[in-house]
């Protein structure tokens, strides 16, 4: 992973203090001839979070567990609780001597309770939940109470598929099953999920030791890191995830590495952390089955970051790890400031999305020749990627505003057409918007700025003829007049 360092994250400038808020505007090759008024105003989306307590700070784990990540294609399907009389009763009919016949209807059984038993596991811890989030005192307490009887129901099962896959496992008759390994695969992770940990192991020991070349060695590992990595044995769980990674086709191999990746945030090597969680959210970005790790392992590359990040670096390093993504790891960055007292590192994140609004465009003499659009520097093309991803998941009233500060970021660039789209799709569709009448002012300046000025004099006139529009726009009327009274054919 090191040659991933500067090849990654050739923009970070890591270590040092806090660096101050970044200028995001360049001085253009043609000077707008404008009286610019620039009003900077704290929209929701950039006022400062309330700083938590340190008590409501929650000690760092991940919040992605094997458990999630694992795809047992056995204790995953349709249940049909018919079959549990019909296998129990066929193992208490068929003699021992039948070998092939009776370790099979053990395993399927064994297979038919654990598959009960992860059901209603899920299904209280999802009961629980929803009880914990309600604000309905009686349907709270309903929830509660289905929970426990969900959870009653897993620890039934648990104890069920223990006893079978038990009289499957340690009978001598049954050792040469040939999916014996399997069989203490499902019995180790059932006793898992029930937080039997030590019974766990010793049943994961025996399959290691008695079928190592078996596909489920590198799961048998991952859980006995898992175990070490709950206890703060975190020596002995990079141990147990490096061996995991020796299978690198195993189902589980990206998991290990990103509980790799967890090891190095937690003994502060923060660096290698930022590198195993980009190297694991870039491998898992076409596999649909991972999107759960990989959205853990994007998350937590903004934790490592936050640790030795350059805030105003954060912008151009996200959009090398998803460009997608950039707006979401910067909100989390920011959170991740707030909760840390880091308010001015949170005020440079907000300034790289905020794009200052002018408050009054004047319509002046146009350019010689029109503007030739100039090539937009990759930070500023990042914060265009940002203020995309907000605006789509943004309100009505502040998706225009961030529209229009999509479209004030062209203009800096002399890219007065796709300005153009914007401003247009604002007025026409959005008339009603706070930032209309200024979106129709950069409409027609764009217009004058590209010398379409029979086009610039033709919007002035529906503008003058739509007087609802018009209505209290005392700018606008200005420009119109302007470009009624000048010649600029």
């Amino acid at each position: 992973m090191s040659k991933l360092k500067l090849a990654v994250l050739g923009v970070l400038v890591l270590g040092g203090s806090l660096s101050p808020s970044v200028t995001w505007a360049q001085k253009a090759k043609y000077t707008r001839q404008q009286d610019l008024k620039v009003d900077v105003k704290l929209s929701d989306r950039v006022k400062p979070i309330v700083p938590k307590t340190a008590g409501e700070i929650k000690e760092q784990q991940p919040e992605l567990s094997a458990d999630q990540v694992l795809s047992i294609e056995g204790l995953v399907g349709d249940i049909r609780a018919e079959q549990e009389e019909i296998l129990a009763d066929l193992i208490i009919k068929t003699p021992d001597t039948e070998v092939d016949e009776k370790s099979d209807y053990y395993f399927r059984l064994g297979e038919l309770y654990a598959k009960q038993q992860r059901y209603w596991r899920l299904k209280g811890t999802e009961l629980q939940i929803q009880s914990d989030t309600s604000k309905n005192p009686q349907q709270k307490t309903k929830l509660k109470s289905d929970s426990s009887q969900a959870q009653a129901k897993a620890k039934d099962y648990l104890l069920k598929a223990v006893k079978t896959y038990k009289g499957l496992t340690d009978n001598d008759a049954f050792r040469n099953y040939p999916k014996m390994d399997m069989a203490l695969f499902y019995y180790g992770y059932t006793l898992q999920s029930g937080k039997y940990m030590k019974e766990a192991r010793s049943v994961y020991d025996k399959l290691l030791k008695n079928y190592p070349s078996s596909s489920y060695v590198p799961e048998a590992h991952l859980a006995f890191g898992d175990y070490f990595f709950e206890q703060g044995q975190l020596v002995d769980a990079e141990a147990r995830y490096r061996v995991v990674l020796k299978f690198p086709k195993s189902r589980v191999y990206w998991y290990a590495m990103y509980k790799l990746g967890w090891i190095h945030f937690n003994l502060s090597r923060y660096q290698e952390a930022l590198e195993t969680f980009f190297q694991v959210a870039q491998a898992t970005k076409a596999d649909a089955n991972q999107a759960a790790l990989r959205h853990e392992a994007l998350r937590d590359f903004v934790r490592a970051y936050a640790e030795i990040g350059k805030p105003d670096k954060a912008s151009a390093a996200f959009g090398r790890v998803d460009r997608a993504a950039v707006a979401d790891m910067l909100d989390f960055l920011v959170e991740l400031y707030e909760q840390r007292g880091h308010h001015d590192a949170a005020a440079t994140i907000r300034g790289i999305w905020e794009v200052p609004l002018p408050t009054d465009v004047r319509l002046a003499a146009p350019p010689t020749k029109a503007t030739v659009a100039e090539d937009i520097p990759t930070g500023e093309q990042e914060l265009i990627a940002t203020l995309e991803a907000h605006a789509a998941r943004a309100g009505a009233a502040e998706r225009a505003r961030l529209e229009l500060e999509k479209a004030v970021v062209y203009r800096r660039h002399h890219h007065d057409d796709e300005a153009i789209a914007i401003v247009s799709d604002i007025v026409e569709h959005d008339p009603g918007a706070d930032v209309a009448e200024l979106a129709a002012n950069l409409w027609l300046d764009s217009l004058v700025q590209l010398h379409r000025f029979d086009r610039a004099l033709e919007l002035a006139d529906a503008f003058a003829a739509d007087r609802r529009f018009l209505a209290g726009k005392t700018q606008l009327v200005r420009n119109i007049e302007f470009l009624r009274s000048h010649s600029l054919r």
